[in-house]
């Protein structure tokens, strides 16, 4: 799934894509009573420093070519980045609850 976002079909990742990536993941798997615009920024955010990191080469992108040995960079990042969304979300979420219930 993480290799749809491959826009440009270069096999190559780059902070463009993934920016679209993620807006369009959390979209898709998450409805608007769960997410606001703070929360796709700090995932866009978030995400952007993750791909730095990633980035050794500091090309600005990371490949999509692995092995049957060894998984590409580009899908190692992808995992990695769905899995935050989903933790980020589920804490926003937890905490905005928290203080709706404190409230009263």
């Amino acid at each position: 799934m993480f290799q749809q976002s491959d826009l440009n079909k270069d096999t190559f990742l780059d902070k463009r894509e993934l920016d679209s990536f993620v807006r369009n993941s959390i979209n898709n798997v998450f409805t608007e009573s769960v997410i606001d615009d703070d929360t796709i920024e700090t995932a866009v955010v978030i995400a952007d420093t993750m791909f730095d990191e990633a980035d050794a080469s500091n090309m600005g992108q990371l490949s999509f070519k692995g092995t049957l040995l060894f998984r590409s960079p580009a899908n190692m990042l992808g995992e990695k980045i769905a899995n935050m969304i989903v933790d980020l979300v589920t804490e926003t979420d937890a905490l905005e609850k928290d203080s709706s219930l404190n409230q009263f």
